[in-house]
């Protein structure tokens, strides 16, 4: 897969048009929010929030949005945007009640909607509990993101969260391809007639399948 300095409008990946297929059919419903919420010890707010950062300028498929362009689903990278994380502060109320007030936030993080036509795939939120700790919600589109991916994510704000808090630059090596570059990679690789060499055994396999499922 070979990078390429592309602006502008490009197709889908197969898995992307799934996941937009599904967000019409359910108008931009939450099923397909996935996140994860960690405790932290006296994070510094600032240094995450441009470990954050830095993170969306790395992968442009979090910066990416989606549009129709005469009946075609179609993808386009932000190269400008406004990533800002949110805070609360919980410090005031009793223990049990803290907890049950960051669930209750946590749920809320899950259910709020991501608008694959003009957000940012990620958001974050910092929830500060006491003097010394916080919980962090994490949320993103499945359109952009899986639990293995998840995983990756927090390796690379935690590994520039400790190099910008030691006042040093980002450690991390640049990619050598982003998301957009498969896309456009397996699109090319579907016009070679793979697609159409396929369809009749699929055709064959899903013949007598119910016209609606349960």
């Amino acid at each position: 897969i070979a990078h390429h300095a592309h602006r502008g409008p490009a197709p889908l990946s197969t898995s992307q048009k799934r996941l937009w297929i599904i967000s019409q059919l359910e108008h931009d419903r939450t099923a397909y929010n996935n996140g994860f919420c960690m405790f932290l010890e006296g994070a510094d707010a600032a240094v995450l929030e441009r470990a954050f950062r830095t993170v969306i300028q790395r992968h442009s498929i979090l910066r990416t949005h989606y549009l129709e362009i005469d009946g075609v689903p179609m993808q386009e990278v932000y190269e400008d945007f406004d990533f800002r994380m949110q805070f609360a502060d919980l410090s005031h109320l009793e223990p049990e009640a803290r907890f049950a007030e960051g669930e209750r936030m946590w749920q809320d993080a899950l259910s709020d909607p991501i608008d694959l036509r003009h957000d940012l795939m990620l958001r974050a939120k910092l929830v500060r509990y006491d003097a010394r700790t916080e919980l962090l919600m994490v949320t993103q589109h499945h359109i952009c993101s899986d639990n293995w991916s998840n995983n990756l994510l927090m390796q690379e704000v935690s590994s520039l969260y400790y190099s910008y808090l030691s006042g040093k630059e980002d450690p991390l090596p640049p990619l050598p391809v982003q998301y957009i570059d498969y896309a456009l990679w397996q699109a090319a690789w579907l016009r070679t007639g793979v697609l159409e060499r396929q369809l009749p055994y699929w055709r064959k396999s899903l013949a007598n399948i119910p016209h609606v499922h349960n």
